[in-house]
């Protein structure tokens, strides 16, 4: 069919008819775009030497832990770290050539230790805390350098939390 056909039916059609066609399309428009881009998500915002700074904000669940052995705080400092589950490490950023595992520590270390309620002593007999928790994070850095470093995210809100529970040496 010709494309001149169409339109000059369309244009004989009654004009509620138009607003119910273009209503439609614009429907299913929108239907389309929004299974294509996640609710939540983030935005590449800025690249500064191995840092790639990320906006927006983004649910995920996984383990959290806070190991304060004497190696692991040797290594990486006092710092509390989630690694999400298989679902929600897709939503952590990586570059195509980037094959290390999802993780990140918070970046407000303090604050998101009270909200998760993680104790701030150590633990008799074990190297640390850990629990399952589902939290918002935004202000997500991803650490590119070629060392013993860490992503990082600001901790926005704790949607749920299991018991804190002691960390083994051996995990």
């Amino acid at each position: 069919m010709n494309p001149n056909t169409v339109s000059r039916k369309l244009l004989m059609l009654p004009r509620f008819t138009h607003t119910a066609i273009f209503t439609s399309l614009l429907a299913a428009a929108t239907l389309v775009c929004a299974q294509d881009v996640p609710k939540e998500h983030l935005i590449n915002q800025r690249t500064k030497g191995s840092l790639i700074y990320y906006s927006g904000l983004v649910t995920v669940s996984g383990k959290i832990e806070r190991r304060i052995d004497d190696d692991s705080t040797e290594i990486l400092g006092d710092q509390l770290c989630m690694f999400p589950n298989k679902i929600s490490a897709k939503l952590i950023p990586r570059e195509p050539d980037d094959s290390r595992i999802p993780w990140f520590c918070f970046s407000n270390r303090i604050a998101a230790m009270k909200q998760l309620q993680v104790p701030n002593q150590k633990p008799k007999d074990s190297c640390g805390f850990h629990l399952e928790a589902t939290v918002q994070v935004t202000d997500y850095t991803v650490n590119r350098a070629e060392s013993e470093v860490f992503d990082a995210a600001r901790l926005v809100q704790v949607v749920s939390r299991g018991p804190t529970r002691n960390l083994a040496c051996n995990e």
